[in-house]
């Protein structure tokens, strides 16, 4: 009986290697994506709930939200087309596109951005605390980035959020 022996081409093993480097690497970035819009996400659920017990002086600020490096927030409601947000940011990119905010009512999306860079798209419901109301084609600086909170006259337990 003849036994042959394996070899591993080295290039075969040097592009394995690179091959589970990059896998590792993307799986790595999506997480940290996943983990930065749920800390974002509770952090406004946080400060959001806080302002409401203020009672008549209803103020929230997010100067201080410091999970993600930015500079820059941008805030669109419903029904906004991608086309529109990427003639605004200078383009979107797959958490923007999954979004699917041009063919929905239920959600506002905030992009926080960084030296003009996306480094958050936030999809945050619009049931309780909405922000459709200060969407706008111009991002709010993060010194500038206080809200107002307005509770609705006909949807009990509901508010909107108002440029302060």
């Amino acid at each position: 009986m003849i036994r042959k022996k394996a070899y591993v081409n080295n290039r075969g093993l040097f592009a394995l290697v690179v091959m589970l480097g990059l896998i590792t690497m993307i799986s790595c970035s999506e997480k940290s994506d996943m983990t930065n819009n749920q800390a974002v996400s509770n952090y406004l659920d946080k400060e959001l709930a806080q302002a409401v017990s203020q009672g008549s002086n209803r103020k929230i600020s997010l100067a201080n939200l410091s999970i993600i490096e930015w500079d820059k927030l941008y805030i669109y409601g419903p029904y906004t087309t991608n086309d529109d947000i990427a003639s605004d940011i200078g383009g979107v990119n797959t958490q923007i596109i999954d979004a699917s905010i041009e063919d929905r009512d239920d959600i506002c999306l905030l992009i926080f951005t960084y030296k003009s860079n996306i480094k958050l798209s936030l999809v945050y419901p619009r049931k309780n605390f909405d922000f459709s109301t200060i969407s706008t084609k111009n991002p709010v600086q993060r010194e500038a980035a206080v809200f107002r909170l307005v509770e609705s006259s006909n949807e009990n337990g509901r508010y909107y959020l108002d440029a302060d």
